[in-house]
């Protein structure tokens, strides 16, 4: 099925690219607020002559806006549009691991064994994930970056970075500069990403 891009900025522009990186054919950018190239409109119109059962949609909206994204996400899901998983073609994911709908694994990423990534999941270029128990998906950064976010205890929805020794429910001690998410089974907003530190 060919893949609609809902959001054409930047984030919308990387996303392209990672759909035809997928050898997915992209029919065009969804935009509720700017025209351009490849802007097939608004959501109200484009919905109405793309129908849910020959396209399917990912969200490239809400890059630093995770309400955003979260609105989008319920739009698109209302309409009755499939969000398929993009994994580049040079990522890798454990066919013992498991990535929800919407996700996106970059080009570089490292999806190990028994990692479980919920819906729209975002793995940047650089980052891997290991799994440290059957509840928590420990992302391990390059030793010059670190994930973006915070957890708290109980439910953890983002990430952490982990500054010193930390030690998991299975006793097993994470290393300085590893990161631990637990996604959300119906809020899977998180995002990994290396930065600079």
């Amino acid at each position: 099925m060919k893949v609609l891009v809902y959001g054409s900025r930047m984030f919308g522009q990387v996303i392209r690219c990672l759909v035809e990186d997928c050898g997915r054919e992209f029919a065009g950018f969804i935009d509720d607020v700017h025209e351009g190239e490849g802007v097939l409109g608004p959501f109200s119109s484009v919905r109405l002559t793309h129908s849910p059962s020959e396209y399917v949609c990912v969200n490239a909206v809400g890059y630093s806006d995770l309400a955003a994204r979260r609105t989008v996400t319920a739009r698109i899901q209302d309409a009755g549009y499939t969000m398929p998983v993009l994994v580049h073609p040079r990522a890798y994911v454990s066919a013992a691991s498991s990535v929800g709908p919407g996700s996106f694994v970059m080009a570089g990423a490292l999806v190990d064994c028994r990692v479980a990534l919920a819906d729209n999941v975002v793995v940047w270029p650089g980052v891997g994930g290991v799994l440290d128990t059957p509840h928590a998906v420990n992302a391990v950064t390059p030793r010059t970056s670190r994930p973006s976010g915070r957890a708290r205890s109980g439910t953890h929805r983002n990430l952490t970075f982990v500054p010193r020794p930390f030690r998991t429910a299975a006793k097993r001690p994470l290393r300085r500069g590893t990161c631990i998410a637990i996604p959300a089974r119906l809020d899977g907003w998180n995002s990994l990403m290396p930065c600079a530190r």
